[in-house]
């Protein structure tokens, strides 16, 4: 039996033997969901009002978010597979709570009205 050196053997590619279980990842990402949702309500014990808005928005923001690029790129509604609810709550609770009170578009104002004041007290 000869070998060619131009001659190549072909490459057999596999997976790796995972363990199968019957929980898809639909299943697995609502366990999440379950799993930050004592969480977020300590939060909202803790932080109140704020905190629940704060939840609310950030959440249905990642949710119009995906719909929308979803949309756009022409692919199927990927809503279901609860990714952008976790996105949603994971970002919420690394907010501020106090952040929603104030707004995105008051925080300049706020800052400015905090620096003049500390600039007027070095003064006085």
């Amino acid at each position: 039996m000869s070998h060619n050196k131009n001659e190549q053997t072909p490459v057999e590619l596999r997976t790796t033997p995972h363990l199968h279980s019957a929980q898809d990842v639909v299943d697995i990402m609502r366990n999440v969901v379950y799993a930050i949702l004592p969480i977020a309500g300590w939060s909202i014990w803790q932080f109140g009002l704020s905190a629940l808005l704060l939840l609310l928005s950030v959440s249905a923001s990642c949710l119009l978010t995906e719909r929308f690029f979803n949309y756009t790129a022409g692919q199927p509604n990927t809503l279901g597979d609860y990714s952008a609810v976790i996105t949603g709550l994971l970002l919420a609770l690394s907010l501020p709570p106090p952040l929603f009170h104030c707004g995105w578009a008051l925080l300049p104002v706020l800052w400015r009205l905090h620096w003049e004041k500390s600039c007027l007290a070095v003064w006085v």
